[in-house]
């Protein structure tokens, strides 16, 4: 396996997080170099995650 080394530069905030100063990416940069990502951001992306996920698996699937 190979491990994914850039979520050592992401933070991810709670779901119901107050977002306060973030770019139009949802992404705010902190202090030590790492980035913020903002909670509505992390559901916008985890649902195209997992509408990604459904359309791998349904061609996989089907029938030729």
């Amino acid at each position: 396996m190979c491990p994914w080394r850039a979520t050592a530069n992401f933070k991810f905030r709670k779901i119901y997080a107050d977002d306060t100063g973030f770019s139009w990416l949802g992404l705010k940069r902190l202090p030590s170099g790492r980035f913020l990502l903002s909670s509505s951001m992390s559901k916008f992306a985890s649902a195209v995650f997992w509408f990604l996920c459904l359309a791998l698996f349904i061609l996989g699937t089907r029938e030729a």
